[in-house]
């Protein structure tokens, strides 16, 4: 059987009609998929990664709806294959931190300091 996560922020995503009915869809098909809300999951020794008490597992796959935090990463760790990876979400995130470091030197090549 397939075990994958889909990567949230948070777990009872209730009114999130995509996340649902991904869940529904897999469980149709033998695929056990759960929702993994960032705010519900804490970081333990050793490296492993806990959403409401229980140890996240390895999976064969993750499916990263939320680009925030570092916990995204290392629940991508645990997957053999993740969509959305969480690279390319981390340089979206970086850009904006890239351009206005940028826009500050360019300010002071100017003499605008």
């Amino acid at each position: 059987m397939l075990k994958g996560y889909i990567i949230e922020k948070f777990s009872k995503m209730t009114g999130a009609y995509t996340c649902n009915r991904l869940v529904e869809e897999a469980a149709k098909r033998g695929v056990d998929l759960k929702i993994v809300g960032m705010a519900d999951v804490v970081a333990g020794s050793e490296n492993t990664l806990y959403h409401h008490g229980e140890k996240l597992e390895q999976c064969d796959f993750v499916i990263n709806r939320y680009k925030y935090g570092h916990i995204k990463d290392e629940i991508g760790a645990l997957a053999k294959r993740t969509y959305n990876n969480t690279e390319s979400f981390n340089i979206y995130i970086n850009k904006y931190k890239g351009n206005i470091l940028y826009s500050i030197f360019i300010c002071y090549l100017c003499g605008a300091f």
